[in-house]
């Protein structure tokens, strides 16, 4: 195998620079992954260690970590998640179909892989790595990041979570598994090697076309805003919670069941993991609260001591005193807690009223409970709802996800039903402005998916925005209606519009950014984002229990059916959906529905629609510049709150949400593209003013005649009266007169000019309006066919 030692070379001082602290860890093992070694070189001698990975034999695998190690890791000649020291990127390791995996869910091919990073609102990655069995998409910082402190490692440990997590869940939606490698001693393979897994050898190389643009640790950030701030914060290195998960590894029987138990309520409780945390600075209050608990559990005295130790203040005889009061009443309950707690405030566990202590706590499994603190179970549909974010999970999904904490050798599913300490709900609904987990009502309990959340509102400047959607619509009459749907969305987001807006538009204009800034303001439940084709198919369960969804490229064409699903989720309040595996249920429609399309025609539509609000987007595409300024300032915090206060205190005094919205110049368009090929010829020589269209009068065997001209096939009259009356002509009650050779004397006038005018007209009037001729001569009193020629005669 010849690798590339430039290519190796160029790859390495890109992510590190010319000079950075730490050491290069090149990991290797055998095909039969028998035989592992690391070998770290200095960062100054990075040229040695350039020769040593191009110098690759045959059948071994060499990778890289992704981080700079600590001299730790040069003496011990090994890497640990704590001697990470310099950090250069963030990374996902997308395996492919294409590749040799024991996995077989997985993107067909590097264009689905990238268009599902697409799909999860990832940016653009700086460079993307092919290496022989998939991909590695890296964002890469402006400057290496020097990892200092505790709070550097677990800053970045949480935003690489968060981002890996943010793309792991587009992948389970699409049925596809992505691996998790948000962790410091990570190794890839390197450009310019070789991946020994195929024969021949498959050679690592980074892909044209990247974007090559680098980030600062605040924008990366950022993107994952909402998803960082959800996300628990990682215990100290020193934490209570590493003690006991030491402890019930022990040997001791005892020992372990009682740090089983106590960990089982740190990890649960959220007061209590606060404590554990926080334990250097505890107040005297929370330090109190947290005795009166511990001092009712197994080992729970020397437990607190532990944990209390890490205060400068500590004392053991003032701790030991605590404890000793404590142990003479009984445990302190949730409710008393939680009136001087923040951090109790949406515990499942209180307000599902499963305990009314956290003691009761220590009596479950330590890899269930934080799963009962997390999770409901809807016993209607046998889903698994998360309760920070409203999203579920089937049977399989959380067991192939949360099994392996269990304990005991059980289903995590199983173990999660048969407790006690689970909270169960009857059915599940979309309770918008409701801020309560669970509502029980006449016996039913009714677990609530909706969440607030999003930037808050604040004074700013918004004209960025507000230049956009002036760039996208240039109507006032559009624009201030658009404007006015998505301020309804904030201000009343219980109250349904029913009515979707489509936006048209070439590639590239920036529609979907304005997608992110709205996703911004809301919970990220709140914004959905699919493909338009899923209205085509049979599970349609992902469009309910959402405030906005959002149809991406949207292309159904002729399909009636789908047509008619949209109208009924605009209009509609209530849609039974299915999903794979499990029963027909109820969710609530969308209060908003936004349709992105490339597509002239995305839809066919009725003439008669009253539901969609059609706006096509005409602007040429802009500079790269121009969609930087609004990744990179329009979806700041400060720019998303000040355009959602902006939408605050729009005047929606004369907004209907629940009328037709205005008819625009696109949707007519929209359906005269829709109409059959017949009605669509009709209406072209009414345009035109072609006959027998070039007078206010007609027969309609002269418009099947003119029809039949253009379409070169026979064209009956009824096939024709149905679209004559949908385009609101009218016919005659009685027949009049026709001055036609070869046909009935007198036939049926059709108006479609001043149709009432027409309506009241006299058989004279009618005749001289469909001839053209003198009334006076029509009136004569000769046969039609005589008139006609006097007529003609003069």
């Amino acid at each position: 195998m010849q690798s590339n030692k430039k290519q190796i070379k160029d790859y390495i001082e890109r992510m590190f620079g010319q000079e950075s602290e730490g050491n290069l860890v090149v990991f290797e093992r055998d095909q039969s992954g028998s035989r592992r070694r690391h070998v770290v070189f200095p960062y100054r001698d990075r040229e040695v260690a350039v020769d040593y990975l191009a110098t690759q034999p045959e059948d071994v695998h060499r990778y890289l970590a992704v981080a700079l190690h600590d001299q730790r890791a040069l003496d011990d000649q090994t890497r640990r998640q704590n001697t990470a020291c310099t950090f250069a990127f963030l990374a996902l390791d997308i395996d492919l179909a294409t590749g040799v995996h024991a996995a077989k869910n997985l993107p067909e091919n590097k264009e689905q892989a990238l268009k599902l990073l697409d799909e999860a609102g990832l940016p653009e990655p700086t460079l993307t790595i092919h290496s022989g069995g998939g991909l590695y998409p890296i964002w890469q910082f402006e400057q290496p990041l020097l990892l200092r402190t505790q709070e550097d490692r677990s800053r970045v440990e949480r935003l690489w979570s968060a981002w890996n997590e943010q793309a792991r869940l587009v992948w389970e939606k699409h049925g596809l598994k992505l691996d998790t490698i948000a962790e410091f001693a990570r190794v890839l393979r390197v450009p310019g090697t070789f991946n020994p897994k195929t024969k021949p050898a498959k050679p690592v190389q980074i892909l044209d076309g990247a974007s090559g643009r680098t980030w600062t640790l605040e924008q990366l950030e950022g993107v994952v805003a909402a998803r960082i701030a959800d996300s628990p914060q990682r215990s100290g290195e020193h934490a209570l919670a590493d003690a006991l998960r030491q402890e019930m590894a022990s040997d001791d029987e005892d020992a372990s069941k009682s740090a089983a138990g106590a960990l089982a309520m740190f990890t649960a409780c959220n007061f209590l993991r606060s404590c554990d945390e926080g334990s250097e600075r505890l107040s005297e209050p929370q330090w109190k609260d947290a005795a009166d608990i511990m001092a009712h559990i197994p080992q729970g005295q020397r437990y607190f001591h532990l944990m209390s130790a890490r205060d400068p203040r500590y004392d053991y005889r003032e701790a030991q005193a605590k404890l000793d009061h404590a142990a003479k009443f009984r445990p302190k309950l949730c409710l008393t807690i939680a009136a001087t707690n923040a951090e109790c405030e949406g515990c499942l566990f209180r307000e599902g009223m499963v305990i009314r202590t956290p003691v009761e706590l220590a009596h479950t499994d330590p890899g269930l409970a934080p799963l009962q603190a997390k999770y409901v179970l809807d016993a209607k549909t046998g889903l698994f709802f998360d309760i920070s974010t409203g999203r579920d999970k089937t049977k399989d999904n959380f067991d192939r996800s949360f099994t392996r904490n269990m304990r005991k050798k059980q289903l995590a599913s199983t173990a999660f039903r048969n407790s006690k300490l689970s909270c169960l709900a009857d059915e599940h609904d979309f309770l918008v402005g409701n801020h309560k987990l669970v509502v029980e009502e006449n016996g039913v309990r009714t677990f609530n998916t909706w969440r607030d959340g999003g930037i808050t509102s604040a004074k700013g400047d918004a004209s960025l925005w507000l230049d956009h959607i002036h760039y996208l619509l240039p109507g006032d009459a559009e624009r201030r209606w658009a404007l006015q749907y998505l301020a309804h969305l904030v201000q009343r987001p219980a109250a349904k519009i029913k009515s979707a807006i489509v936006l048209q538009s070439r590639q590239g204009v920036g529609k979907n950014l304005l997608m992110q800034v709205v996703k911004r303001m809301f919970h990220e439940n709140d914004v959905r984002e699919v493909y338009g084709g899923v209205l085509a198919e049979r599970w349609q369960a992902e469009l309910g229990n959402v405030r906005l969804l959002a149809l991406d490229e949207l292309q159904i064409d002729d399909l009636k059916a789908a047509y008619n699903r949209l109208k009924r989720w605009a209009t509609e309040e209530i849609q039974s959906v299915e999903r794979k595996g499990i029963d027909a249920f109820n969710v609530r429609t969308p209060r908003g529905i936004i349709i992105m399309t490339n597509s002239d025609k995305p839809m066919a539509i009725e003439h008669d629609d009253r539901r969609l609000f059609v706006c096509k987007v005409d602007a040429a595409k802009r500079e790269d510049a121009y969609y930087r300024q609004l990744v990179d300032v329009g979806l700041s915090d400060e720019s998303v709150a000040a355009f959602k206060d902006f939408l605050l205190h729009v005047d929606l005094t004369d907004f209907d949400a629940n009328a037709e919205p205005p008819r625009t110049g696109a949707k007519e368009e929209l359906i005269r593209a829709s109409a059959p090929v017949l009605e669509q010829v009709i209406v072209e020589l009414r345009e035109t003013c072609s006959g027998p269209f070039n007078r206010p009068v007609y027969l309609a065997e002269d418009v099947a005649e003119a029809v039949e001209e253009r379409m070169r096939k026979t064209i009956t009259v009824q096939q024709i009266t149905p679209i004559l009356k949908r385009l609101g002509d009218c016919k005659r009650s009685t027949k009049t007169s026709v001055p036609r050779l070869g046909r009935s004397p007198r036939g049926y006038v059709w108006a479609w000019q001043d149709v009432e005018k027409w309506m009241n007209a006299s058989n004279d009037e009618v005749r001289a309006a469909l001839t053209g001729r003198d009334p006076e001569v029509m009136s004569s009193g000769l046969p039609t066919v005589v008139a006609a020629a006097v007529q003609l005669s003069n």
